[in-house]
């Protein structure tokens, strides 16, 4: 029975044209037809065009074949941004193979578990990078993986790719459009990630829409500034999405202000990705870099953590370009603001759904779906989210009827737009008083002396939970009485004031993906 309604939610999906019955591997085929010299992407001084791309991942998807890779098979893709990670990706792609695409900061527990998890056969990876020797990486985890034989590095793809040694055509198995093309990681805040199937056609429907969303086109040049292993980043439109309108992606090797500054300047950036603390760091370091022009520069987009009403406003100031809030996480649903956007929607909402076809609700503990201006859980199905997690585990996350549960908490305002207020397992418990960090946050970061602001719960025997102020301050003087007094003027709730303040140097501990690392915070508790 449930076969039987999963196949009619699917034929009513193409039926309806979300969902197209092509796979990446004959996409990039279509795509180099129609743009064939244009150059498609670019690292450093090397340039690839279209024909090149959809030669050059047939000439290595026989190479993986020779190596033992076929259809089916999971294999863990950990590159960098450089020119051989579209050309690894479509190779795949193509001959049916799931990559697994991990951060590069991922190390042996992490992977080795991601490894286990999807019998992963194989390992792409980089040798070495930012110091980091991935062979050592490579050899713990073959260690402790049974189904793992095949380990291929970057270098090996770059030297075959680019010779004149190996067949441009071999037989293969293909896959079908409503078959797995990635196995993608949730973007859980603890423990191993959770492992995401996405299809072709699902996955592929949100990049068509976020690019036509964004206004894509055959002038764009999307840069490349956070790591492509990334869905966000992949696909929001991202490295997919400008390849689906023509249009160049350029390569930044690490997310550093003065690589991004200078690229945007050099390559004729007209829209890039970034999570708040990069965006920050690039407002800080700005002024130190003003030979590099960002007059090209259309959209930045901000998502991945909450985004605070002045970090838009002020990128779109120094920046000369428009904001595009995004919110979305790889198990599919994703919202944004729109080009044509008031400021106050752009500033202070992550906008709407981006699909006809995507219900969102809002709903409370009981799963009832609550009024327009009131705060709930998020929760969403349709055709690019979902329904299960690879292997079925954490059923818990999934509605009966179909439901992702986003563990978000949000309101939806009078006009449509939603606002993401944070995690709910972030809610402070006050001694049965509940407070949303990002209040907190907000009002202080209104503070003159206070640069940036991070609040989070902390266990307390008396009150359940305390709440914990970490601050980056521009006055080494400001006292914790000189905040609470600040405070108290605004009229705050007394349970809702810090009951502890620490203070961080200069900026915040990032994760792999430039994510706030609040578990590193949590250390300093």
């Amino acid at each position: 029975m449930f076969k039987e309604k999963l196949k009619s939610v699917k034929d009513e999906y193409v039926t309806k044209g979300y969902w197209q019955k092509k796979t990446y591997g004959e996409l990039i085929h279509e795509w180099a037809d129609k743009y064939r010299d244009r150059i498609a992407v670019v690292e450093g001084s090397e340039k690839i065009t279209y024909k090149e791309l959809d030669v050059l991942s047939e000439k290595l998807a026989c190479f993986f074949i020779k190596k033992g890779i076929k259809k089916g098979d999971s294999v863990i893709f950990q590159l960098t941004n450089m020119i051989s990670l579209p050309i690894a990706y479509f190779a795949l792609f193509k001959i049916g193979a799931v990559p697994i695409p991990v951060y590069p900061a991922l190390r042996e527990r992490e992977i080795t578990a991601l490894a286990v998890c999807a019998n992963a056969t194989a390992y792409i990876c980089v040798e070495e990078y930012l110091n980091f020797c991935y062979k050592e990486l490579v050899n713990k985890v073959f260690e402790e993986t049974e189904s793992m034989n095949i380990v291929i590095y970057e270098k090996e793809i770059r030297d075959y790719c680019f010779s004149e040694r190996g067949e441009y055509k071999c037989e293969y198995e293909k896959p079908e459009f409503d078959e797995v093309a990635l196995l993608l990681l949730s973007g859980g805040s603890t423990g191993i990630p959770k492992l995401i199937e996405r299809t072709h056609a699902d996955h592929f429907y949100s990049v068509r829409l976020t690019s036509e969303i964004c206004r894509l086109n055959e002038s764009s040049v999307y840069l490349g500034a956070m790591p492509l292993t990334h869905n966000f980043f992949l696909c929001g439109p991202g490295l997919l999405g400008t390849l689906y309108s023509g249009g160049k992606v350029v390569m930044a090797e690490a997310a550093s202000p003065d690589e991004i500054l200078r690229l945007i300047d050099e390559e004729g950036v007209t829209i890039t990705s970034l999570v708040p603390a990069v965006a920050k760091i690039c407002l800080e370091m700005q002024p130190y870099f003003e030979e590099y022009s960002s007059e090209t520069l259309k959209i930045v987009q901000l998502g991945g953590a909450i985004v605070e009403d002045s970090l838009a406003q002020r990128v779109e100031e120094v920046f000369g370009c428009k904001v595009q809030q995004i919110y979305g996480m790889s198990e599919g649903i994703i919202c944004c603001t729109r080009l044509d956007d008031s400021d106050d929607v752009v500033y202070g909402t992550q906008g709407k759904e981006i699909s006809e076809a995507d219900v969102v609700k809002i709903v409370d503990a009981y799963g009832m779906e609550v009024p327009d201006g009131e705060n709930g859980e998020l929760i969403a199905k349709g055709p690019y989210t979902v329904d299960h997690y690879y292997k079925n585990v954490h059923s818990e996350k999934f509605t009966e009827d179909g439901f992702y549960k986003t563990g978000d908490k949000a309101v939806r305002r009078k006009d449509g737009n939603i606002v993401i207020l944070g995690r709910a397992d972030e809610l402070i418990n006050k001694g049965g008083e509940k407070v949303m960090p990002v209040e907190i946050e907000e009002l202080l970061k209104d503070f003159e002396d206070i640069k940036d602001a991070i609040v989070i719960g902390n266990d307390d025997e008396a009150l359940g939970m305390e709440i914990c102020a970490f601050i980056i301050s521009s006055n080494p003087c400001l006292t914790d009485a000189a905040i609470i007094e600040k405070l108290k003027q605004e009229k705050v709730a007394e349970y809702k004031i810090p009951d502890l303040f620490i203070r961080v140097e200069q900026q915040w501990p990032l994760t792999a993906v430039g994510k706030i690392d609040k578990k590193e915070l949590i250390k300093m508790l």
